[in-house]
C-alpha cells in the first residue's frame, strides 16, 4: 500500500499540500517570494493511535489502581487524557445491573507514566471507600482521548471484575 503526498497549484497561485489520510502530521508552511516550504515536525500513523490495552488491575479502596499499556509505543509523542465511568453492581448474578457511581476526568496528578505504561490511581478519586472495598463487583470504563496537534481520537477500555 502506498501513501502518497499530493502537491498541487491552486487557482490563487498558492501551493496546496495534501497528506496521506493514514497519518497525522504536525508542521507548518512558509512562503518567501515564489518559494513555499512545508516543514514536517512530526508524523504518526492514525492506525496506531488507539493501540491501547488494559494492563494490571490491583488493590482496593484507596489503593485501587489500573494500568493502561500503549502497544504502539507512541506515548511520548501523543497527548493522552483519561475519563472514567466507575460503576458497581449489587449482585453478581448472570447479568449484574451496574449503577454509575462516578464519572468524569481522571486528574493528571492521579496518573503516572512509565514509558508506555500509564498507572491510574483510581482509589484516590472522590468515590466512597465502601464502593471500592473487597468483594465489590465493579465495571471500569476508561474513555481515552489521544491527540496530536489538532487531531484527536477516542478509545474506550473496559474492565469488569470483583475487587
Amino acid at each position: 500500500m502506498r501513501d502518497d503526498l499530493t502537491v498541487s497549484l491552486l487557482s490563487s497561485g498558492e501551493i496546496g499540500v495534501q497528506f496521506p489520510e493514514g497519518y497525522w502530521l504536525i508542521g507548518d508552511s512558509t512562503k518567501q517570494a515564489d518559494l513555499t516550504t512545508y516543514r514536517v515536525d512530526g508524523m504518526v500513523p492514525v492506525s496506531q493511535v488507539t493501540q491501547l490495552a488494559m494492563g494490571r488491575v490491583t488493590g482496593r479502596s484507596r489503593t485501587f489502581e489500573v494500568s493502561v499499556i500503549d502497544r504502539a509505543q507512541l506515548s511520548d509523542e501523543l497527548d493522552t487524557q483519561f475519563r472514567i465511568r466507575y460503576s458497581t453492581a449489587r449482585d453478581g448474578g448472570i447479568r449484574p445491573r451496574y449503577t454509575v457511581q462516578h464519572e468524569g476526568p481522571v486528574p493528571d496528578d492521579l496518573i503516572t507514566q512509565d514509558y508506555d505504561r500509564f498507572t491510574l490511581a483510581l482509589g484516590r478519586l472522590p468515590i466512597r471507600s465502601q464502593l471500592m472495598s473487597g468483594g465489590t463487583q465493579v465495571k471500569v470504563e476508561l474513555i481515552v482521548t489521544r491527540s496530536y496537534g489538532e487531531n484527536a481520537k477516542e478509545q474506550t477500555l473496559t474492565w469488569t471484575g470483583r475487587l
